[in-house]
């Protein structure tokens, strides 16, 4: 929707008598339905999620397509005395879409019912978060309009006072910056501004401060030295003109840069408008400015495919999916909303798997997309065909099924290795957003606010090689058996199955574990009893792996634990599988019914608690605390280990402190 200045201008002087003599609260509702307007129009270019403070809320707002590194922290206007955080949430929008960055938004507590500084210490304290989420004052732009430009100011003026570290640059748009209504535009402008009126303002400033000379409330009075590079919009109509015409020649006496745009005849705060006649020049030279002191939009990259790689996509097939799959699980359902900002933020810091397919002349190639995939629902059995035009527009998804999130990559992307590095990194940034955990950035997570290496996005296999010679004829690879479904694929079960009794059974029978499955493997044979057998070939498939893996026989402590770590696979399948495919979940219970002859009984409860007060009587601890803890649990564990469920033996222990 384009507006133009004209008709713009029309409306807001057939309004203007209205606002200077409506009540406060009508005036917010005003304001507010112009931030809906304006968030609306921008709402399929960006995602937003809340934030609450104590005192007040907080959004980010993330547009779909981020071009640029940083945040920006916007404070809004209306006098200090109107707009919610659906007013902060439109200009935000606009300023997310058009600068492909991150804005977060802070809707700071409003007067008469909270005069100041309640406005400077909520604009400290989203500040102050951005900086606890990693941000470093070099990756934060400040932008604010009206009292929202002024308080911008404000807050600079107070971060100096603290010691803490500045934004890199600021943007005022009609900044409100002298409460005391000095400068001569109000009485000169007064006919011609639209929107504005001198007594209007007046009254704000009555409503926000008893001392409008207090720099923090009129940033104009304070010293302005060391101030970060400045960029002002004003309009050359407007009653506050003045307030920044002043505030930039004060910068420039300061010795800081700045910048000033005076839009000839037009009124306070005509940015927010988005006019078709001011915008494309005005987000320009925002883009400009940003792109000095904040960070340069970049452009897609395009990466070469080494040799390997070339031929997933040349040797594509129907029945042949060139994908593989990590996925994470999770104690509760996963918060789509916030693990698609995780993803955003992830899928940055991985420049070399944030890709889609392209064919050139001879080979294909990746090429970076400007924003990452849409979460899907997972509706299907994992790594469903894919069709090949998607993998052109992306060359990996994200699915969610309840409390579960897997990661499908393209093969010629990354191995195992990489894969695992861009889960773990997405699960950390999730924690991160969800509850506030500061995940360091080590043991295969990456820091998601890092800038990547170079070095990341070069094929190294030329590099480390050598002069690799080999022949081209190869051993067949080892097929999986069985029988196909329709669409040419098979299915592969992984099963778990509750328990009692193994470890004394094999002991009664005088044998191992492993042993006294074969016997009874050999048994469902000669029983012709097919499933059974198939369960149990599982099972001992699994202690084979395991004992392969070490080198050695396996110890029946060894055995019961692989035994459990099946049970554990094999019950999140039987609670993930889609209800209608009742064969494979019937095929799993038949299988479970099988392992329960064979499964070790745990420890219950009153059978731990017995363990542990044998611990703390050979330790001499009669009430335990928290600084026993490692010592109770160094004596504790090997006596329960593979015995009972680690976490009852938490709980049972933890009846124990005071």
């Amino acid at each position: 929707m384009e507006l133009h200045a004209k008709r713009v201008r029309a409306q807001l002087n057939l309004f203007k008598p209205v606002m200077t003599s409506c009540s406060l609260e009508a005036s917010r509702k005003g304001q507010d339905k112009l931030g809906e307007l304006m968030t609306a129009l921008h709402r399929s270019e960006i995602m937003t999620k809340n934030h609450d403070f104590q005192h007040f809320q907080g959004a980010w707002i993330m547009p779909q397509d981020q071009r640029r590194d940083g945040v920006v922290l916007y404070l809004h206007g209306g006098g200090y005395t109107c707009g919610s955080l659906e007013y902060a949430k439109g200009f935000s929008s606009v300023l997310a879409a058009e600068c492909g960055v991150r804005v977060f938004c802070a809707a700071y507590r409003l007067a008469p019912e909270h005069r100041y500084p309640a406005a400077v210490e909520d604009a400290l304290e989203a500040y102050q978060y951005l900086l606890k989420k990693g941000y470093a004052g070099h990756q934060i732009l400040l932008c604010g309009e009206s009292a929202g430009g002024g308080l911008i100011y404000a807050l600079c003026l107070k971060l100096k006072e603290l010691g803490l570290p500045l934004p890199c640059g600021l943007i005022g748009i009609s900044p409100w910056t002298d409460l005391t209504g000095s400068g001569k535009s109000y009485e000169e402008n007064r006919e011609v501004d639209p929107s504005m009126s001198p007594e209007l303002l007046q009254f704000y400033a009555k409503c926000y401060t008893d001392d409008p000379a207090d720099p923090l409330c009129s940033p104009l009075f304070g010293d302005l030295t060391g101030f970060p590079p400045s960029l002002l919009f004003v309009g050359g109509d407007e009653v506050m003109l003045d307030d920044t015409r002043m505030l930039h020649e004060k910068l420039v006496k300061s010795g800081c840069r700045s910048k000033l745009i005076v839009a000839p005849g037009r009124w306070h705060a005509y940015v927010l408008y988005c006019l078709s006649e001011n915008m494309p020049q005005d987000f320009e030279t925002i883009n400009r400015f940003m792109d000095k002191v904040l960070s340069p939009a970049r452009s897609l990259r395009w990466m070469k495919l080494d040799n390997a790689a070339k031929i997933y996509p040349a040797a594509k097939r129907r029945n042949w999916n060139n994908f593989f799959r990590i996925s994470a699980t999770l104690t509760e359902p996963v918060d789509v909303a916030v693990l698609r900002s995780a993803l955003d933020v992830t899928a940055r810091r991985f420049p070399s798997i944030a890709v889609r397919l392209r064919r050139g002349m001879f080979w294909y190639y990746l090429e970076q997309i400007p924003h990452s995939p849409a979460i899907q629902e997972e509706k299907s059995c994992p790594l469903a065909h894919v069709p090949f035009h998607e993998v052109r527009q992306c060359a990996f998804r994200v699915l969610v099924y309840h409390n579960r999130f897997a990661v499908e990559f393209f093969h010629a992307l990354t191995d195992g290795t990489g894969a695992l590095v861009f889960v773990k990194s997405l699960l950390a940034e999730y924690l991160s957003e969800k509850y506030g955990i500061s995940v360091p950035a080590e043991k295969g997570v990456l820091g998601r606010l890092e800038e990547p290496d170079e070095e990341e996005l070069e094929d190294s296999f030329l590099r480390y090689a050598g002069n690799v010679k080999a022949s081209r004829k190869e051993a067949t690879a080892w097929h999986l058996t069985g029988t196909p479904e329709k669409d040419g694929f098979k299915d592969l079960v992984t099963l778990m199955i509750p328990a009692p009794v193994l470890k004394e059974c094999a002991k009664a029978h005088g044998v191992t574990v492993t042993e006294l499955l074969c016997a009874a493997m050999m048994q469902a044979m000669k029983d012709k009893n097919k499933e059974r057998k198939d369960a149990l070939s599982l099972l001992l498939s699994a202690l084979k792996s395991k004992q392969i893996d070490k080198r050695a026989d396996l110890t029946e402590e060894e055995e019961n634990a692989v035994i459990f770590r099946e049970i554990k696979q094999a019950q999140e399948t039987i609670d993930t599988t889609p209800a209608d495919r009742v064969q494979t979940i019937e095929e799993a219970r038949l299988r479970m019914q099988v392992y329960g002859e064979f499964a070790p009984k745990l420890m219950d409860e009153d059978e731990i608690r017995a363990v542990v007060k044998e611990v703390l009587a050979e330790l001499q601890i009669e009430q335990p605390t928290a600084k026993d803890k490692g010592r109770i649990m160094k004596t504790l564990m090997p006596r329960v280990k593979g015995k009972a469920d680690g976490g009852l033996v938490n709980q049972v222990l933890g009846g124990f402190f005071a």
